[in-house]
């Protein structure tokens, strides 16, 4: 099951979560999360074509990045929360189940 509509961040909640958001760091980039008013967790994963160049590639980290999400972080424990994860390195020779034990391990406070 993939993420509902209303779990994606759209236009001006960026520039908030870039502000005032709090960061972990990952191996592979970065989550920014903030608290918001809507009781659902949502989710912007953000990669640039600098780094991974291949737009087939950057679609497959982006899917990847969202089950995992999904399963591991988006409906565990605490709601309300928007997340951005910004990744600064090609991640796409990982297994899905390795950045779902990265998200997993960094994003335990929301239990």
């Amino acid at each position: 099951m993939a993420l509902s509509r209303s779990g994606t961040i759209k236009g001006g909640m960026l520039e908030q979560l870039k502000r005032k958001g709090a960061t972990i760091s990952l191996p592979f980039g970065l989550v920014r999360f903030l608290k918001n008013n809507k009781g659902v967790n949502r989710l912007l994963v953000i990669i640039s074509k600098k780094t991974v160049s291949s737009a087939v590639k950057r679609n497959k980290i982006k899917r990847i990045l969202r089950e995992s999400f999904r399963l591991e972080a988006g409906h565990k424990g605490k709601e309300g929360f928007d997340f951005l994860i910004i990744c600064k390195t090609d991640i796409s020779q990982l297994k899905p189940v390795e950045i779902r034990a990265f998200l997993n391990s960094k994003m335990s406070f929301l239990r």
